[in-house]
């Protein structure tokens, strides 16, 4: 008996231990804990075809695009961008790209990075930073979101929905390359898709600490990114795209707070950064937006001018309004209500069709419409560190031209009326002045 109680127990022991060591690789490699496919670290597209994806995109990107064509520009943001990526320890990832770095001619408040490392960033953004190391952060969580896989993900959440797609395939080949393109143009495109992208809580986080690495490892100054990232948060103004879509809220300043607490931080040199900054003030195109705001100061008007997608759900204006105020729009162009159907493209005014599919159902499907949104509260989810935000909404009828008084105070958006988008192509070109 004691032979086998022995027996026994040896057996258990082994099976435990056997159980413990099959589970170490696993919980030690996780890439994703969730996702559409649950196998770790899932590639979700083949890094070589991802390179050339991006080599693809990149001709329909940059045409839309106001590049700074100063070389002296140019290789100072390179600059800051390979001491960031070559500072960076030994990545698989990230000896595969041939990282860029582009500025742009913008007053946007944006940066985004395209598949195969290509990083652009606008002038508006660099305006924001007030040191080299502040520059060096933002540069390095675009490149995160790539060497984590955050924009492969989202595309790959993109690619699941389409039809005769095994959510374990990985996107490779032409039939990737047609898939990828079909879900990026149902976005308006690959520009609109990149540059628009909003993050998770969880996709953020990680790139966070990913930034953090390669800004210390470059020789950056850790403290310098938890700073622009909290300027620009406490400021949090809608139109700043960049916060936008990578999101602020305490959980988020708590936790790069704690991340960098730990690291040596410095004073740092500015004088060569303010010599940049003044060099680029001294050579930057003043943008559409900047030449209508001039326009406007003299006429005591504000003039906007944007393009409403026919795909988009809403359109933020970046304008905000105050209750009884009028607003003249004048609209254009045409789109398509149904891929395919060409009794189906609408004018501004919409058709003389009303269905039950159409945020106002009582106007003309497909028509222009507005909507003001006035923010009551906002409330954080301690678990997920999302927001909650806390609404009144009011929508109101455009078509082609019209002049509406506003019926309340708030942030103005464009629409469709018509709920079902995903086959909608084309755009609408608006004209809005703001009566002060």
């Amino acid at each position: 008996m004691r032979i086998k109680d022995g027996f026994f127990i040896g057996l258990l022991i082994l099976v435990c231990i056997s159980w413990f060591w099959s589970c170490a690789p696993v919980q030690r490699t996780a890439f994703r804990e969730t996702g559409p496919v649950s196998a770790p670290e899932f590639n979700y597209i083949d890094r070589a075809d991802e390179i050339s994806y991006g080599d693809e995109m990149i001709p329909e990107i940059v045409k839309d695009l106001d590049l700074f064509s100063d070389e002296h520009l140019q290789a100072y943001i390179q600059n800051i961008g390979d001491r960031i990526t070559n500072g960076r320890r030994s990545v698989d990832q990230n000896k595969e790209y041939i990282w860029s770095f582009e500025l742009v001619d913008s007053s946007v408040i944006n940066a985004f990075a395209v598949l195969g490392g290509h990083v652009f960033i606008h002038r508006g953004l660099v305006e924001k930073a007030e040191s080299e190391s502040e520059l060096a952060g933002i540069l390095a969580l675009e490149a995160s979101h790539l060497l984590a896989g955050n924009i492969q993900e989202i595309l790959y959440e993109r690619i699941v929905r389409q039809s005769g797609f095994d959510p374990g395939e990985i996107i490779s080949g032409t039939e990737g390359w047609n898939r990828l393109e079909e879900a990026i143009n149902r976005e308006g495109g690959a520009l609109a898709f990149f540059s628009s992208l909003e993050f998770t809580a969880s996709q953020v986080k990680v790139a966070d600490r990913m930034a953090v690495e390669m800004i210390t490892n470059a020789g950056f100054n850790p403290s310098s990114y938890l700073n622009i990232v909290s300027r620009l948060g406490y400021e949090r103004r809608v139109h700043d795209l960049w916060i936008k879509r990578t999101g602020w809220n305490e959980n988020r300043r708590n936790y790069l707070r704690d991340m960098v607490r730990f690291k040596q931080s410095f004073s740092e040199d500015t004088s060569r950064f303010e010599v940049f900054k003044r060099y680029l003030a001294s050579v930057s195109t003043p943008s559409e937006m900047d030449i209508l705001e001039e326009v406007s100061e003299a006429a005591e008007d504000t003039v906007l001018k944007l393009k409403v997608l026919g795909i988009a759900d809403w359109t933020d204006t970046g304008l905000d309004v105050y209750e009884g105020q009028q607003v003249t729009f004048l609209a254009s162009g045409a789109i398509s209500l149904q891929k395919g159907n060409p009794t189906a493209y609408s004018r501004p005014d919409g058709l003389t069709l009303k269905t039950f599919q159409q945020p106002i159902p009582g106007e003309n499907f497909g028509a222009l419409i507005g909507k003001v949104v006035q923010l009551v509260s906002i409330e954080i989810d301690e678990e997920t560190g999302k927001e909650k935000r806390e609404e009144i909404i009011k929508m109101f009828y455009i078509g082609g031209e019209n002049t509406v008084q506003m019926p309340i105070a708030g942030r103005l958006f464009l629409g469709i009326n018509e709920d079902v988008l995903g086959d909608n192509s084309g755009e609408y070109l608006v004209e809005i002045v703001l009566n002060r």
